[in-house]
Order: structure tokens, then C-alpha cells, then sequence
């Protein structure tokens, strides 16, 4: 499957399985360096595979970073998904908290 296709479009329920797609994802690419479209796909992939707020704001902040690049490194690129998927684990640890926000409101 070519990481240029977005075949995971639905969000997943836990983190292991989000973190098995990104690191499926980025298991592919060999080499010092990839193309600044393929880092803004993969990126995308990710963006549309998480379902925390966290991490679709830290992927939209990557995207801005590597915007007027020609290349990434790949060790930037494992970087940049590991703190995605950082940021969806601990979103997640709050899942459980039922927080009203009327409940603080004055």
C-alpha cells in the first residue's frame, strides 16, 4: 500500500491501534531524507487517523513547519509522529473524566 493513499480515514478508538499505523506508516521509508510532499502526506495520513484534538493540533503545527521545505529527514519525520502519537496517549488518559463545562461557568 502506498503511504500516499489515505486508506485510514476513520478515527481509532485506541491508542495502540493508532500507533501501529503510524508505525507502519513510517516502516517503509529507508533513507536519510524524504520529500516534503511525502512528510505532508504522511502527515495528513496521521491527521486523519487520530481522533485526539491534541494530536490534529500538533500534526496542523507540522505541517506549518514543513511548509517551505524541500525535505525532511526521516529521523525528523519518526520524531515528529512520536510526539502525535504522544499527544493522542495522553489525551486519552483524560477519556475517562466526564467534564461538564457548565461546571465552571460562574
Amino acid at each position: 500500500m502506498a503511504i500516499t493513499t489515505t486508506h485510514y480515514t476513520e478515527n481509532f478508538d485506541n491508542d495502540h491501534s493508532f500507533e501501529s499505523f503510524v508505525a507502519d506508516t513510517l516502516a517503509s521509508f529507508e533513507g536519510e531524507v524524504v520529500s516534503q510532499s511525502r512528510a505532508t502526506d504522511v502527515l495528513l495520513d496521521c491527521y486523519n487517523a487520530a481522533a485526539s484534538h491534541s494530536a490534529r493540533e500538533l500534526v496542523t503545527e507540522y505541517l506549518a513547519d514543513i511548509q517551505h521545505v524541500s525535505a525532511v529527514t526521516t529521523d525528523d519525520l519518526r520524531d515528529m509522529a512520536a510526539m502525535v502519537c504522544m499527544a493522542a496517549e495522553v489525551d486519552s488518559a483524560f477519556d475517562h473524566f466526564d467534564i461538564n463545562d457548565s461546571e465552571f461557568d460562574g
